[in-house]
């Protein structure tokens, strides 16, 4: 559709008024809507100036948005980063379209980002946490490759999405003989013995609180024995992840539970349920209790739990680790992209960045926890 008959409207903070075009155009995934982007910009953006541009049609409809935030990296140098990635793990970011928007949206952001770069706003741009091939985000790369604007891009690792059907027993039918199997006993055992087994869901303030320092524990040990340790290492991590799930609790999104074994929590994972697609944002588990199969005794649960909602969609976010495969999962690839800024030194920080990104990702295929 044609361009001309859009208006672009830029801002430098966050406006509740945006709240619910955005959320419209988020669809289903919480990482692209405005209450994640308000978490994160109140921790991970700590020093940083919202960059957002929202484009309406003639009539005032909002079709298309671009949340980015200008966060300083020298005396000279300001990077142009997308809200919500990085550190907080957001999955499946873009550029926001309506459908049968998403040409004339990108081109507008892309004029938009070229202006402002030659305007001295922003150096360099950094986007993770996008899928590879998505659409929005291939428009504007396309629109800024035509003004000599260029991104390095390496492949990340894949986000795992299983399709759900209506019942458990046609979940089941979609796996391999022996995860079958292992469903099916896992899910007897809880069933069958609940002075042993008790899988403990927040539902209010004061259990949201109880489970998640529980969950963030159990995460904690399932990382330990990795170098750099897991999300909670990094310092605005926990206020981020206390905030949002706080946020998801007043929406009746959050889906967090504990599995415990005599007493003691012995898995847990942090869920998020939004229309239909039930996404498991973070899980963690005591190996101690690995021969009982904890860990897959809530995983599964946890599919029975979105199946019975009504959920048709399972997304097990980034993470190559083999029980994603087994819980029935499909790769879809993940990518982030550099443009580096201008000059030598800009340049040479670029590459060393793609290089830096490739060796992790390396070092995750050899070294994930499963």
């Amino acid at each position: 559709m044609n361009h001309r008959n859009l208006r672009i409207a830029t801002y430098s903070s966050l406006k509740a008024s945006l709240r619910e075009g955005w959320n419209r155009l988020a669809g289903p995934n919480v990482f692209r809507r405005f209450e994640w982007a308000k978490c994160w910009l109140d921790t991970f953006g700590s020093g940083c100036e919202p960059h957002i541009a929202a484009i309406h049609t003639e009539s005032g409809e909002l079709v298309g948005l671009a949340a980015f935030c200008l966060r300083p990296m020298s005396a000279s140098t300001r990077a142009l980063e997308v809200i919500g990635g990085g550190k907080a793990c957001g999955d499946d970011l873009s550029i926001l379209a309506a459908e049968g928007w998403t040409e004339a949206v990108g081109q507008l952001i892309a004029d938009w980002l070229i202006d402002d770069r030659a305007a001295g706003r922003w150096d360099e741009m950094w986007l993770s946490g996008v899928t590879d091939g998505d659409q929005s985000v291939a428009v504007l790369f396309d629109h800024l490759k035509k003004s000599s604007l260029g991104m390095l891009r390496v492949i990340d690792q894949s986000r795992w999405v299983c399709r759900l059907p209506s019942s458990l027993d046609g979940y089941f039918l979609g796996l391999g003989k022996s995860s079958r199997r292992l469903a099916r006993h896992v899910l007897k055992r809880l069933d069958g013995d609940p002075q042993t087994y008790t899988l403990e869901i927040a539902y209010d303030e004061a259990t949201r609180k109880e489970r998640l320092a529980e969950t963030e524990r159990l995460h904690e040990l399932r990382w330990e024995s990795l170098e750099g340790g897991g999300c909670f290492s990094h310092r605005h991590f926990a206020p981020f992840i206390d905030s949002v799930t706080g946020q998801w609790l007043s929406e009746g999104l959050l889906r967090l539970a504990v599995l415990k074994i005599d007493g003691e929590p012995a898995a847990a994972a942090i869920g998020v349920l939004c229309k239909g697609v039930l996404s498991i944002y973070l899980t963690g588990r005591d190996p101690r209790f690995d021969t009982l199969h904890a860990g897959w005794m809530l995983n599964f649960s946890l599919v029975r739990m979105a199946i019975e909602a009504g959920a048709h969609t399972l997304d097990m976010l980034r993470g190559d680790e083999d029980y994603k495969h087994r819980l029935g999962g499909r790769p879809i690839p993940q990518a982030s992209y550099f443009m580096p800024g201008h000059g030598l030194r800009n340049q040479i920080r670029g590459l060393s960045y793609s290089s830096c990104e490739k060796l992790r990702q390396w070092r995750r295929q050899l070294r994930s926890p499963i």
